[in-house]
């Protein structure tokens, strides 16, 4: 017999978003809930959100960050089509708990981000530069899950 309760954990994230022309949409998700969208573009930018999921012992979540409406606009190019300016999504601190992650989304194959125009698989990366979803699977409790993965 599955017992399902519930679970609330934190989740904050510090990142900066600098953009060219226009800005980028940006969502953070814990399975399939929004819990922060960005359309503004302010160049720093800090959330903190509740979340409650559900909680048994096989389940796993997924958390992910959505970038969209990148365009050709949003990078300038010098005349051999190198990038000389980029618009960009850079994280400075995910925290789960009150505990940082962001180490393990640059390290291993902890996260992996989905880049959606050419279908490529990126690893270790505080910075994200595409249209494409970033996404790793966590289970709760918090603690517990760090441990498992720290361990």
């Amino acid at each position: 017999m599955n017992l399902y309760t519930k679970h609330k954990f934190l989740v904050s994230c510090e990142y900066d978003h600098h953009w060219i022309h226009h800005p980028l949409v940006i969502k953070f998700l814990v399975d399939d809930t929004i819990i922060h969208i960005d359309v503004n573009g302010n160049s720093s930018n800090k959330f903190n959100k509740t979340v409650v999921v559900d909680h048994s012992e096989d389940n796993m979540h997924k958390f992910s960050i959505e970038i969209s409406a990148k365009t050709n606009e949003n990078v300038i190019l010098d005349d051999n089509k190198n990038a000389i300016k980029d618009t960009v999504l850079t994280i400075k601190d995910l925290q789960f708990d009150q505990i940082s992650i962001a180490s393990m989304l640059s390290s291993g194959n902890f996260a992996e981000f989905y880049v959606h125009d050419t279908g490529k698989v990126k690893t270790n990366s505080l910075i994200l530069a595409e249209n494409g979803i970033l996404h790793f699977s966590f289970s709760v409790p918090i603690n517990q899950w760090l441990l498992e993965k720290l361990f």
